[in-house]
């Protein structure tokens, strides 16, 4: 999904989001690619923390 200025973000529902609730967890994710090769990384960090 990517909010209103293109930026990818992450949505968890169901036990995920539950556990990310309960463990005060806030998530930054990456996506690129090229021709050949596409890769994403998902960073998870507490909430109100700096990276």
């Amino acid at each position: 999904m990517r909010d209103e200025l293109g930026a990818p973000y992450l949505e968890l529902t169901g036990k995920a989001k539950e556990l990310a609730d309960r463990l005060d967890l806030d998530f930054d994710v990456s996506i690129s690619h090229t021709k050949d090769y596409a890769t994403a990384v998902v960073i998870a960090f507490k909430r109100g923390g700096s990276i």
